[in-house]
Formats: C-alpha cells, sequence, structure tokens
C-alpha cells in the first residue's frame, strides 16, 4: 500500500518481498490464505493533498521503513526462536548489516534535505507513512 505514496520503489522492494515471504509462511501455517486489507493511501486522509516536493517526501516514507528494518532487529532476536520455524523475513532485516545500512540511510538523507522545505516535506511524508501502517493495522481488526 506505501507503494501508493511517491516513494522510490527501489527502497520497497526488499521489504516488499520480505513481507511476502512471511505471509506466504503465515498462509502455509494457517493452511488458508490470510485475510488482506483494502486500505488504500486515500483511506489515510481523503483531504491530503499531492506532496509539493514529491521527492523529498518520498524521503520521509523511506525513512519510516528504513527506522522499521532498525526496529524489526530487536524483535527478531526477541522472535525468531518462539516463532520458528517462521523465518521472520521482514524482521530480520539486512541481519547484520542492518545497523550500517541505517547509518549509511541517514548520511544519505541528510544530504538530500538540506533546506527546510524538504525537511518538512520529508516529515510530512513520514506522518502519511505511519498514518497509513496505522489504517492498515486498524483495517486488519483486533486480531490481525
Amino acid at each position: 500500500r506505501l507503494r501508493a505514496l511517491p516513494v522510490d520503489a527501489r527502497r520497497l522492494d526488499s521489504q516488499a518481498a520480505a513481507l511476502a515471504i512471511d505471509l506466504a509462511e503465515c498462509d502455509r501455517l494457517l493452511g488458508a490464505p490470510s485475510e488482506r486489507t483494502s486500505t488504500t493511501a486515500h483511506d489515510v486522509d481523503a483531504a491530503a493533498q499531492a506532496p509539493t516536493d514529491p521527492d523529498a517526501f518520498g524521503w520521509g516514507v523511506a525513512y519510516v521503513i528504513e527506522g522499521s528494518q532498525l526496529g524489526g532487529q530487536v524483535l527478531h532476536r526477541r522472535l525468531a526462536k518462539s516463532l520458528a520455524p517462521h523465518p521472520l523475513a521482514y524482521l530480520h532485516g539486512a541481519g547484520r548489516d542492518t545497523g550500517a545500512r541505517w547509518k549509511g540511510f541517514l548520511a544519505e538523507l541528510q544530504q538530500q534535505l538540506a533546506t527546510p522545505d524538504r525537511v518538512q516535506a520529508a516529515c510530512d511524508g513520514a506522518v502519511q507513512a505511519f498514518g497509513l501502517l496505522l489504517a492498515c493495522h486498524r483495517a486488519a481488526g483486533p486480531n490481525p
């Protein structure tokens, strides 16, 4: 669903592949396809306007996705044994390279967002990405 936002698709491809692995494993373990939400970007805020700086806005969306990979490492360490054999591919992120990847991302982010207007556009992108993720979570119901 985040692909509906103006973000460089290359930033989402590896995360989307990891999520697909996890969803397929959930389907296999449950013995049936799990329900998928149909939430779209329009469900988050129908009044949202197109960003004035789509590139900077996309950096904000990417910040949310990349940051989730870093936080996922903590969850992976805590859940990997108890949820085995589920691969937890998304939470695994880039494995031991996740921290270095995050540092590299932050360095590139700082170079790309050199003006207050671009920083604000990136913040708007991050807020919209978080809003979309929350809407998807709510749409999934109490036991997603």
